[in-house]
């Protein structure tokens, strides 16, 4: 943080109380924020709290409210209601300037007429650091973020990394307390959006400042993230970490967005020990049970592609099928660098499963018998 940035001094920031209840890891506490626009209720009743030096990805949909969220943590728009705490002293009613944060916009918002140095140091000069403290300053970030040899470049003579690099630098060099980064890396592409989001995630560790990131990509928020929020209809439906988000999505919204590729619906036929028959039309497979299992329910599972194993089956008419194996025939396929992507037509309809491409041979135009692990079914609400 700017050694002259006081939250005391900036009038209205509510120091009587410890909002974050004594919990000295947590930077920053939502409680209850709600904000709409005209007849549009954008975000309801949202509860979020974050531990200092985490990196957090807001991941949704356009107009799941992940940008608005993002807006009112930096200041850029009030909430309707609700608190926003940082480091235990109340914000949301006063502006950009007077919080421990820095947004980094999506369009990098670079100031065209200044150069590389002189936009990182812009945010210093305002807040009037003595020129010497200035320059020590913006050479440690240009060395940081790679681009020391770019100080005397404008931004129309930079790439889009670079252009990124620079943004970042502006923004960390005032020691936010929390950075925020709105969707920064969609100007980039495939190749280079890789690249950054790695270097952004080291850099973030070396330098230890909480993150938080809105993105709709979620591989982007698998890289990035120590914590994802995923966002949906103002709300926020699953937080957790990134392997929680991909393993056990909470309900068929989760699912699609984490891009569980099989949905099944059926209902269960019956529940014994730790595990449970679920039916589709006349099939049946084992999955793992839940408490409020009980005959007749109607229930969704996800079966991820990668979990699904595929083999040849020369004879299927006279094969033995053990429990949830399946008979099927590959209907289509698609290339993805050295995998293939599978769509098997089944008796339970069209299952998506993947192999390597120096296999697809073995199945093409064959019978292939289908394996579902018990283990790897997801249930869904």
């Amino acid at each position: 943080m700017p050694a002259d940035f006081n939250a005391s001094d900036h009038g209205g920031c509510q120091m009587t109380r410890d909002f974050n209840g004594g919990e000295p890891d947590c930077i920053l506490r939502l409680s209850g924020i709600t904000k709409s626009f005209g007849s549009t209720e954008v975000i309801k009743s949202l509860d979020l709290k974050i531990d200092r030096g985490a990196f957090i990805t807001l991941l949704g949909p356009s107009g799941s409210g992940k940008t608005t969220l993002l807006r009112m943590i930096g200041g850029f728009t009030a909430p309707d209601s609700g608190q926003i705490i940082i480091n235990g002293k109340q914000y949301e009613n006063l502006p950009p300037e007077k919080r421990p944060t820095s947004m980094m916009f999506q369009s990098y918002a670079l100031f065209p007429n200044l150069t590389v140095f002189e936009n990182v140091a812009f945010g210093l000069r305002v807040r009037k650091f003595p020129r010497r403290e200035i320059d020590a300053k913006v050479h440690e970030m240009l060395e940081l973020v790679d681009i020391t040899n770019l100080k005397g470049r404008y931004p129309k003579q930079l790439s889009g990394g670079q252009r990124q690099r620079v943004a970042l630098a502006r923004s960390l060099v005032i020691e936010p307390d929390i950075l925020l980064l709105d969707e920064p890396f969609s100007a980039l592409d495939e190749s280079l959006r890789s690249t950054m989001q790695l270097e952004m995630r080291d850099i973030q560790k070396r330098t230890g400042v909480t993150t938080i990131a809105v993105t709709h990509d979620q591989d982007e928020a698998m890289i990035l993230s120590d914590h994802i929020a995923l966002m949906g209809n103002g709300r926020i439906v699953q937080y957790g970490i990134p392997t929680s988000l991909y393993d056990f999505p909470v309900d068929l919204y989760a699912a699609g967005f984490m891009k569980v590729e099989n949905i099944l619906n059926g209902r269960i036929d019956r529940v014994s020990g730790t595990g449970a028959v679920f039916t589709m039309a006349a099939s049946s497979l084992s999955i793992p049970s839940s408490e409020d299992d009980a005959p007749g329910r109607s229930v969704a599972i996800g079966i991820r592609s990668e979990e699904i194993r595929i083999e040849g089956c020369s004879q299927p008419e006279t094969a033995s099928l053990g429990e949830n194996q399946l008979i099927g025939r590959v209907a289509e396929f698609y290339l993805k660098g050295e995998n293939v992507l599978l769509r098997v037509q089944t008796e339970i309809g069209f299952l998506e499963t993947r192999t390597k491409r120096k296999h697809y041979n073995e199945f093409r135009d064959h019978p292939v018998l289908v394996t579902i692990p018990s283990e790897s079914v997801i249930r869904l609400k």
